[in-house]
């Protein structure tokens, strides 16, 4: 599954626009360069890597959930359960505040199920990389090169600069 295909329901189709960089260059010029500023939001109803990455944030963050990568209806109760435990608006959609408070910053040192949501999520893309939960100079390696490639910051930190591109 392509990453903007992750989000798959009306909603969410709605709520965002879904064509690449690449898909909206035309003969006039080049693709307009990408933002990764803000989160696709992700509905019941949506499937595939990101809401796979979404259940395990939930899991690193104490939230039980299944890890199926569907986002069904108990996923929706985990969300709406970690929403609350947040001090969130409580609506079962995954928007930019809610991904806010589940992408934790890591960095050379971090381990644990975030960095293996990370890991598996550059995996995705491509990334010749080991998915062993442990932020080492191959992990740190890997994020400078993505970084690198999306014009972001190249510091090996995993923020909010990060993650939105990671998501998308």
């Amino acid at each position: 599954m392509t990453p903007t295909a992750a989000a798959s329901s009306p909603e969410a189709a709605a709520a965002s626009p879904q064509l690449t960089p690449q898909q909206q260059a035309t003969e006039a010029g080049p693709a307009p360069e990408q933002r990764f500023d803000r989160y696709y939001p992700l509905y019941r109803g949506d499937y595939g890597y990101v809401v796979s990455a979404l259940q395990g944030l939930l899991d690193a963050g104490g939230v039980r959930t299944y890890l199926d990568g569907d986002f069904g209806s108990a996923t929706e109760r985990s969300v709406r359960q970690w929403q609350a435990q947040q001090g969130l608006s409580v609506t079962g959609v995954v928007d930019d505040t809610t991904w806010e408070t589940l992408t934790p910053q890591l960095e050379l040192g971090s381990s644990g199920a975030a960095v293996t949501v990370l890991q598996t999520l550059l995996a995705e893309r491509g990334y010749d990389i080991v998915v062993d939960g442990e932020f080492a100079e191959q992990t740190d390696a890997v994020v400078r090169q993505f970084q690198a490639e999306r014009g972001l910051t190249v510091d090996g930190v995993v923020a909010q600069e990060s993650w939105p591109a990671l998501l998308a």
